[in-house]
């Protein structure tokens, strides 16, 4: 059945990722654009491998709290790419599938 979501920059980026998907339940979203994918060059893709599982965990555990679903992403190349260079490219799309087969994992739960 289809969800009613947001990007999800529009709450958690403005507020804490918690008071976000508090807002964003409030007013009646249940799916969100989990756009942190799209971001490769900030502080979530810095972290060590566990430290970034720990957050996509809390994430997730968030969002479950609030009945709030996952439903897509963005690759990393907004208007225009960041990407000077092949090699960057690759650097970037590498994280980002890294990052989405984390994530696969974490939200599994809304298969269920």
């Amino acid at each position: 059945f289809m969800k009613f979501a947001i990007e999800s920059g529009a709450y958690t980026d403005r507020y804490s990722f918690l008071a976000g998907a508090e807002k964003m339940a409030r007013h009646g979203y249940n799916g969100i654009d989990y756009g942190y994918f799209a971001r490769t060059g900030t502080r979530f893709f810095t972290q060590d491998e566990d430290a970034f599982r720990r957050e996509i965990e809390r994430h997730g555990d968030i969002l479950r709290s609030f009945h709030i679903d996952p439903v897509q992403t963005h690759g990393p190349w907004k208007n225009p790419p960041a990407d000077a260079t092949e090699d960057e490219r690759k650097v970037r799309f590498d994280k980002v599938i890294d990052a989405a087969d984390m994530a696969n994992e974490v939200f599994a739960y809304i298969e269920k």
